[in-house]
């Protein structure tokens, strides 16, 4: 990758909090640290946006810097409220993040049907 997804040197106090979250979050899901296939079966279904119903990737060109990524953040502000707004929660990720010829792929973004009575019609 050409940034960073993490700080290059996290201090000593960020490594314990990043260790700390993934293992509550995989103790959460009920896949215990040893268990290597439960994590890359969960990757899996990160790849595959979860199962949601809609997914999508957003990009931005590699010419644009940090300010051309500072509007497309404020669009995915406006997309997720927009979701909300509608009865769709949402959730962005940086699983996707790398390059695409000459697109960067900043994050992927999953919507999720807010409720068992909500139907989406196109």
């Amino acid at each position: 990758m050409e940034y960073a997804m993490y700080p290059r040197k996290l201090t000593k106090e960020h490594r314990r909090r990043r260790r700390e979250l993934g293992l509550d979050m995989y103790k959460l899901l009920g896949i215990h640290k040893e268990d290597t296939t439960g994590r890359r079966n969960w990757e899996r279904e990160n790849l595959k946006f979860f199962g949601a119903p809609i997914g999508l990737i957003i990009t931005i060109d590699r010419i644009f810097d940090k300010n051309g990524w500072g509007h497309v953040g404020m669009f995915l502000q406006t997309l997720c409220l927009a979701a909300e707004a509608e009865g769709l929660a949402t959730c962005l990720e940086e699983m996707w993040g790398m390059w695409y010829e000459n697109r960067l792929i900043l994050c992927s973004k999953l919507m999720f049907v807010g409720g068992p009575s909500y139907s989406l019609s196109f």
